[in-house]
């Protein structure tokens, strides 16, 4: 029997598995659980945005239980990442069980399947009792079911694999250990967050239930019901725990690709985006009523969002990168394709996960902030692939890469601000701006001249040369550094402008391809640096 189910195993852990196929696969057996909940429960009408809270709840705390398990799994029977992905994808079937379980048991009449809420020394306790009693709510009987077929699985995999009792045991408790902190992760967080004020052994299951389950608007955004409060409030909860976990296990298990992606990410633009997001954010405060609220599921939703923008230019970059090969060869050989640092399917499905990443986390928080989201890879898609690739035509495609810069800034306005629309953001602003990244974007066409010019691509670097290019773009970052402190009302700036917008122009005007410290290639990030300089000034100003 036990060369029997070994050989069972090893066919399992030896299938073929690539990046999409995973995706999908776990993304299938989760909806199928979610069609379980919903079909047993008789197919009461919802929202979509019901349905959507339920979807991304469910999606994110199994992604971030498989996560977890799937290093364990690795431990236990000794085996690649690939061979344990196999194992605990099979595996992970079992997460249909609890509503058949649960719906069985209580004769079609349903329970409230959903977290165990108590005090420390309550789960301790539970812990030690395999979860407690009262199995009819919270972890009910079909959740308890599942996480000891779960454990009984891994000890006879562990078992078969090792021959191993020691590491039979230990990736037993591991993983109920595992499936034990997810099921009473509500618990621990406020144990955390009123523990250090009320004492840790004072905080009871009352204060769990009014941290995770009263309604509390997030970005002014009120939940519809009490399933959606604590759906929401888990979600971005577990969105900042899955988040670094997935950047873990990438640099873990597949470091080549890792670093191949971090060093094509393109720093100063990654602190571009960012910077767009937090200045449209801040400019709530001068213009209309901030919405942002100092708690954890601010904050957790503040690093959702910025994470979907900076998935959102990632995502460009992908589909870039692709079109821009004859270009990269020339002037960015480092890059991942042109390198062969990661397979082109591999990196295809790496883009359009991306693209899924920035449109999911940002409708978690906001359809709004969705909806600009993909208007920005709209605007990239044109600017980049064929038939139109309008990043040929200079001013075109310049106008579409403020425009899209634009669009992020008002993703970081709407989001925070309590009126949820950019009516009260004075039109002088955004034509500025629009008027400034007009200016700046043109800076990056340098470092690919020759390049630009090997594919057809119409630069104003190309088209002018280098020297004419670098004084008429300097021209224009010198006159919107000039004229920005009299749009903002901010005269007594002039001369600050005048400094910064000068420095710009001598910054521009002394790069060249060669040049040690303003060379071609970082003067992207020199601009992103002044710009942060010149704006940190001006917000002192404002705030003052």
């Amino acid at each position: 029997m036990q060369e029997k189910l070994l050989k069972i195993f090893c066919s399992i852990e030896e299938r073929p598995l690539t990046l999409g196929a995973f995706v999908a696969t776990l993304f299938a057996i989760i909806a199928i659980r979610i069609g379980l909940e919903n079909i047993l429960d008789n197919l009461p009408f919802r929202f979509s945005d019901q349905f959507f809270y339920q979807f991304s709840h469910h999606f994110l705390t199994f992604s971030t239980i498989f996560l977890t398990s799937l290093p364990v799994l690795a431990w236990a029977g000794k085996v690649g990442i690939r061979q344990a992905t196999n194992i605990l994808l099979t595996g992970f079937l079992v997460i249909w069980t609890p509503p058949l379980v649960d719906e069985i048991i209580s004769r079609g009449a349903g329970l409230w399947s959903f977290y165990s809420f108590d005090s420390l020394l309550g789960l301790i306790e539970r812990y030690f009792t395999f979860f407690g009693d009262k199995p009819d709510i919270g972890i009910t009987y079909g959740v308890r079911f599942e996480v000891g077929i779960v454990v009984i699985f891994i000890l006879l995999y562990t078992w078969i694999k090792t021959r191993s009792f020691l590491r039979s045991l230990a990736s037993g408790l591991l993983l109920y250990t595992v499936l034990f902190v997810v099921g009473v992760l509500p618990s621990i967080v406020t144990i955390l967050l009123l523990g250090p004020n009320m004492g840790f052994l004072a905080v009871s299951e009352q204060d769990v239930a009014r941290i995770m389950l009263s309604p509390a608007p997030l970005f002014i955004f009120n939940p519809p019901d009490i399933t959606s409060v604590l759906a929401i409030k888990m979600t971005t909860l577990y969105g900042v725990i899955i988040l670094p976990l997935i950047g873990l296990l990438s640099f873990s298990f597949f470091r080549p690709i890792f670093i191949a992606l971090y060093r094509n990410a393109r720093l100063p633009q990654l602190i571009y985006h960012a910077g767009l997001f937090f200045v449209g954010a801040g400019l709530t405060w001068l213009h209309g009523t901030n919405s942002f609220e100092l708690d954890i599921f601010h904050l957790a939703g503040l690093l959702i969002l910025v994470v979907a923008v900076e998935c959102a230019w990632l995502a460009s970059v992908v589909m870039n990168d692709f079109r821009d090969q004859a270009i990269d060869r020339v002037t960015n050989p480092s890059r991942p394709l042109i390198v062969g640092a990661i397979d082109p399917k591999t990196y295809q499905t790496i883009g359009v996960l991306f693209f899924i990443a920035s449109i999911f986390l940002s409708a978690i928080i906001s359809t709004q902030m969705t909806l600009l989201l993909v208007v920005y890879q709209m605007l990239a898609f044109l600017y980049s692939a064929d038939p139109l690739r309008l990043k040929r035509f200079p001013i075109i495609a310049t106008a579409l890469a403020a425009s899209a810069s634009l669009l992020i800034l008002f993703t970081g306005f709407i989001v925070f601000s309590a009126e949820k629309n950019i009516a009260a953001l004075p039109v002088s602003i955004p034509v500025l701006l629009f008027f400034a990244y007009l200016a700046i974007i043109p800076i990056k066409d340098f470092k690919d001249i020759e390049g630009d010019k090997a594919d057809g691509v119409f630069t104003l670097p190309v088209l002018l040369g280098a020297e004419r290019a670098k004084r008429l773009i300097g021209a224009c970052v010198f006159l919107v550094f000039t004229i920005s402190p009299f749009v903002l009302s901010l005269r007594h700036l002039f001369l600050l402008g005048l400094f910064f917008g000068t420095l710009g122009y001598w910054m521009l005007l002394l790069s060249s391809a060669e040049h040690r410290y303003l060379s071609y290639h970082k003067l992207a990030g020199w601009f992103v640096l002044l710009t942060a300089g010149y704006g940190l000034f001006i917000a002192f100003a404002l705030v003052k």
